[in-house]
């Protein structure tokens, strides 16, 4: 891999994440506005772990590839990896109960990480 290849790839990993922290931050912005800033706190805390859950989907799912794909397989690759980083973490919240989040603000950042994403991989 070229130096150019890694840039590139380096450049696609970190709007991926731009992208997921600014899908959520406009769900909790939606949802909670500013008068629970402690579940702010921790929707901000929980971030890392849908980041973690991203890269592994994204790399199941062949996104982080460099190979040129049709547009129709990026759409439903990304659909699909956002669906289940999404139902993943739902399940987390539902099993592990000091996870206060939001299921109405993971709904949410999924629609909107599905629609940011669509636009920066396209």
């Amino acid at each position: 891999m070229g130096y150019n290849s890694l840039l590139r790839k380096i450049v696609l990993i970190i709007g991926d994440i731009i992208c997921l922290y600014l899908a959520t931050s406009i769900a909790m912005a939606l949802e909670l506005g500013n008068k629970q800033t402690d579940k702010i706190a921790f929707h901000l805390e929980f971030l890392p772990i849908l980041v973690i859950m991203m890269f592994f989907m994204f790399n199941v799912y062949g996104l982080f590839s460099l190979i040129r794909k049709k547009l129709v397989d990026i759409f439903l690759n990304l659909l699909v990896a956002v669906t289940n980083i999404y139902i993943i973490a739902m399940a987390m919240t539902f099993f592990f109960r000091q996870f206060d989040y939001s299921r109405v603000v993971l709904v949410y950042s999924a629609v909107f990480s599905f629609v940011l994403l669509a636009i920066w991989q396209y």
